[in-house]
């Protein structure tokens, strides 16, 4: 189990499922099923659904942070002061695979609750768990504002900014992340709610701060930084500052083709770049151009290379067949501005999925 963690720790996520797997299998030749043993099984069970999140497989994950917590709780009756943060992480992490696949009520369930346990650690003492209630609560935001409860959201990663704050002033390498995360997250809430300023100002700080981690050593925080400067992109898109506009989209898509090649088989790259260039075509739509319709030809070539490979993770394949549904509605005021659609048409009629 230890050396599966150090192998993802490294990004080598499909060499520690194959650890976990063997680790559980010695587990399950155990005879004396003991807590120390359940609680062993949770932990691995927890540990490989990490593993296969990474990797895309979001419907296995979330059976290994379902079993996870269902043994964690049961365990919990008997020793809640041992099992309470454990049983809090693991929430977390099936909230946000409950997410991903669109479960957003119940993904805030499991956030919400892992935010009572840990508000109740932290009163009694434990205020090492803080970063962790922060993070809870941005996770929260992030699926508030997929519900269109946008006032809400912000409210919670406020609420999250507030707690992280103090911590930032000590230089702590676990904080920053998290502030660019919930900075991140915050301008794509401001946007929503019709706040450009709050929006461009977020968008900003998380930027920076994402610059300055990679500049620190920090390479796995590079698809981050591109993901926050195409949320600027909108932004600033909406605010009438096109070419700012155009050159935060040049960046931050030129950053993630480059990682796409660096990171093959990183789920998480892909995903963002098919997410973020189906957003910029929709926020191009209403007077497209060249970029339009190179955005619109380079999705259509990206969703073509998913589609046909047997070997693509559900979460790709999700987000593929979800960023055809986006767009459809705008195909017919493109091509009557001139846009070529024709190959997103043939692979609209050619999805798997329809």
């Amino acid at each position: 189990v230890n050396r599966g963690n150090a192998k993802r720790i490294i990004g080598r996520s499909s060499d520690a499922l194959a650890d976990f797997d063997e680790a559980l299998k010695v587990l399950a030749t155990c005879k004396r099923q003991s807590a120390g043993l359940q609680s062993d099984v949770a932990q691995t069970r927890s540990n490989r659904g990490n593993a296969l999140l990474d990797l895309g497989h979001w419907t296995q994950a979330h059976k290994d942070f379902d079993t996870a917590c269902e043994i964690y709780e049961r365990l919990f009756e008997t020793n809640p002061c041992r099992l309470s943060a454990t049983l809090a992480h693991t929430r977390i992490n099936r909230g946000i695979v409950c997410a991903e696949i669109g479960e957003n009520v119940l993904a805030l369930a499991d956030f919400d609750q892992a935010v009572a346990c840990l508000q109740g650690l932290i009163e009694s003492g434990q205020s090492e768990m803080t970063p962790v209630l922060a993070h809870a609560g941005i996770m929260a935001g992030t699926v508030l504002n997929e519900l269109g409860r946008g006032f809400d959201a912000r409210g919670r990663i406020d609420a999250a900014l507030a707690l992280l704050e103090p911590l930032n002033s000590d230089n702590r390498k676990d904080i920053a992340p998290l502030i660019a995360l919930a900075c991140m997250i915050n301008a794509k809430v401001c946007f929503r709610v019709e706040d450009p300023e709050g929006a461009s100002i977020c968008a900003n700080r998380a930027i920076s701060t994402y610059v300055r981690l990679v500049a620190d050593g920090g390479e796995q925080f590079a698809g981050s930084l591109a993901h926050a400067q195409l949320i600027r992109a909108e932004v600033r898109q909406q605010a009438g500052d096109l070419p700012g506009a155009a050159a935060d989209r040049q960046e931050g898509f030129d950053s993630l083709r480059r990682l796409m090649a660096a990171w093959e088989g990183e789920s998480d790259i892909v995903i963002v770049f098919l997410q973020r260039i189906t957003s910029a075509i929709q926020s191009l739509c209403s007077e497209p151009d060249g970029e339009c319709s190179q955005l619109l030809g380079d999705l259509a070539d990206g969703l073509q290379r998913v589609f046909n490979n047997p070997d693509a993770p559900e979460a790709i394949l999700t987000t593929g067949h979800r960023c055809l549904d986006k767009l459809a509605p705008v195909l017919d005021s493109l091509a009557h501005s001139g846009a070529d659609v024709s190959a997103f048409c043939n692979l609209t009629m050619n999805d798997p999925a329809r």
